[in-house]
């Protein structure tokens, strides 16, 4: 009973199925559990939850994403490939037709892809997102960046979406960094780097983004 997530599970299903079952209530620490999921349900503040095992929703399978463009072919594709079965999948084109883009992952489920520039090769500003948890994932378009950035640099901390470096208009590398909040939808300026960058690396530890190349 100490690993069945049932805070997770709707106030009606624990009283009206949980509560009345015999076995539960022949047991002390039953009762216990859900006591606690029911207290669970009366919080406001997610700050407030205890964190264990039985409020933390469980993970599914996780996947790898691989989005490739070819010259010979404008539209860029999407495929997924399931470990756990050895298998790839067909996934949706990317709406806007680019290279050299940045893709992050946020909350688990987002994808975004990031800048790039057109077959042009004109610099974009644009941003895509594809929800992996929809019934029916497909790109669709999200907040544009404030500058445009073709091979940028892109990381995540706490589910905000730094984008820094990259080129510019007229192919002039950049320093500018910027930061996109999710519960917002608005993207913000943040402190240039010291050096510009271009197809360079990012990472993440500690909570400090680091750009390497």
């Amino acid at each position: 009973m100490e690993h069945v997530r049932l805070p997770l599970t709707s106030k009606i299903y624990i009283n009206k199925e949980v509560v009345k079952e015999c076995l539960i209530n022949n047991c002390y620490k039953c009762k216990d559990y859900i006591n606690e999921a029911l207290n669970v349900h009366r919080l406001k503040s997610k700050d407030l939850i205890p964190h264990n095992i039985r409020n933390n929703p469980r993970h599914g399978d996780k996947i790898i994403l691989v989005v490739s463009r070819f010259d010979t072919n404008e539209c860029i594709s999407t495929k997924f490939f399931e470990p756990k079965i050895n298998r790839w999948h067909n996934g949706p084109e990317m709406i806007t037709n680019r290279r050299n883009v940045g893709l992050a992952v946020v909350k688990d489920n987002l994808v975004f892809a990031v800048g790039g520039s057109t077959h042009f090769f004109r610099q974009v500003r644009s941003v895509d997102v594809l929800d992996l948890s929809a019934e029916s994932p497909c790109w669709k378009p999200s907040v544009e960046m404030f500058v445009k950035r073709n091979k940028v640099g892109v990381g995540v901390i706490n589910n905000y979406l730094y984008a820094v470096g990259g080129y510019n208009f007229c192919d002039n590398i950049s320093d500018s960094a910027e930061v996109f909040d999710y519960n917002t939808q608005k993207w913000r300026m943040i402190s240039s780097m010291p050096t510009r960058r271009v197809s360079f690396g990012v990472g993440v530890l500690n909570n400090l983004l680091y750009a390497v190349n």
